[in-house]
């Protein structure tokens, strides 16, 4: 309880701080009038968010370098669990802040959430409590919004994991973390989409549907003998050692299938990381 009050505290006290910053007068000058802040829900995976994280900020801040450079984390249990290990990420609001402070006056919100959700929700509401802090702020769209974002997602994956399924009983799923919100039926969109391109190409859920039973079932009906898992994250985690690797490795198993995984997340493919800079480059149109 202790720990938890004297986080709060030192936030509170941060962002009094940076208030004052973006007051004219107070501002810690960048040279720079314009920005952009990258949100992730983050993760305390250090291998993960160096190899997909911190690979997408890094081609942001090349296509960009112009342009004051922040990240954001939305989830408070990573960013507890990080400070343990001293290390030290922003909120939403603290990142605003930061950027207001150092002069910027036009800001570019691109998140790396999948799709529409609750995580988005919490990003455009706190970005319209903050908007009054500058002359412009554009607030890009989830990955996956429209008929194109999922088009493409279809035919980057097909082109990156076709060699998985190139047998008659050969198949590759796509594991989504999923949810009970209207957003996840882009889930069963991309999937069609990825069976157009190849057959035996299939798109699951954690939480959610199509779930695992569905999945179960689809394949049994393809005749599939030999199944690869592929992580639809944007970063991988304990949704791939745990669910991935583990519940799921281990269920298909017992329904007799053979079961590969792939632990190579999304933010680590160079297509997905461009793929994320051109949202940016085109938001606000």
């Amino acid at each position: 309880m202790a720990h938890r009050l004297l986080t709060h505290f030192k936030r509170f006290g941060a962002i009094s701080a940076l208030l004052l910053g973006a007051i004219p007068g107070h501002a810690e000058a960048s040279g720079k009038d314009k920005g952009i802040l990258m949100v992730h829900y983050g993760t305390t995976n250090d291998d993960m968010r160096a190899r997909s994280l911190e690979a997408i900020n890094a081609d942001v801040k090349s296509a960009f370098p112009t342009y004051e450079f922040i990240e954001a984390y939305t989830s408070p249990a990573v960013i507890t669990a990080l400070e343990k290990k001293g290390l030290s990420y922003p909120t939403l609001t603290e990142a605003l802040m930061t950027l207001r402070g150092k002069g910027i006056t036009d800001v570019v919100v691109q998140s790396t959430m999948l799709m529409n959700g609750g995580q988005t929700d919490f990003v455009n509401r706190e970005c319209e409590r903050m908007r009054v802090f500058y002359n412009e702020m554009n607030v890009g769209r989830p990955l996956l919004y429209t008929i194109e974002d999922s088009r493409f997602l279809a035919n980057a994956l097909s082109r990156k994991y076709a060699g998985k399924a190139s047998g008659r009983h050969d198949a590759v799923v796509f594991v989504g973390h999923g949810g009970d919100n209207p957003g996840t039926a882009i889930y069963s969109q991309l999937g069609n989409m990825l069976s157009e391109t190849q057959g035996n190409f299939f798109v699951s859920t954690i939480e959610g549907y199509p779930g695992i039973d569905n999945l179960t079932t689809a394949l049994k009906h393809s005749k599939a003998k030999n199944v690869t898992l592929v992580p639809l994250l944007i970063v991988g985690g304990n949704h791939i050692r745990k669910d991935i690797e583990g519940i799921w490795r281990e269920r298909l198993e017992k329904e007799g299938f053979h079961v590969d995984t792939e632990t190579t997340s999304l933010g680590e493919l160079p297509e997905i990381r461009q793929w994320i800079v051109k949202k940016i480059a085109s938001s606000g149109d």
